[in-house]
């Protein structure tokens, strides 16, 4: 639990400190899935409360669609802008939204994007 509540520390460190937003650089990559999903509550929350931007790094695709009012995907090499897909999912988010067929739907059209983007080279 401690590092629960130093990741939480942490997040609230980075929106009081910042100007316009912060950078955070697939900050849960390390934590256990239950973990990852109420980290990924909390900065949603906090995110909720101070409305400041957020450059969100993750490999995880269903994290980037619960998260993201944007997801810019990559082309593979070099790393180039592949498409830029819009998330229109209501505000606020709880995690149920994760089993939502439009959920779904984005999280499909994202693999589909990065599987035809690795037959590409």
């Amino acid at each position: 639990m401690n590092q629960l509540r130093f990741v939480r520390e942490y997040l609230t460190f980075l929106w009081v400190t910042s100007i316009w937003g912060t950078f955070l650089d697939e900050p849960f990559v390390a934590l256990d899935a239950q973990t990852r999903e109420v980290m990924q509550t909390e900065l949603l929350r906090i995110w909720s409360e101070a409305k400041k931007t957020v450059l969100f790094i993750t490999q995880q695709i269903d994290e980037a669609v619960y998260l993201s009012d944007r997801v810019i995907v990559l082309r593979r090499r070099p790393g180039r802008v592949r498409e830029i897909i819009p998330i229109d999912l209501p505000r606020p988010r709880n995690l149920a939204r994760k089993r939502s067929p439009k959920f779904n739907e984005y999280v499909e059209y994202i693999w589909e994007l990065l599987e035809s983007s690795d037959l590409q080279k």
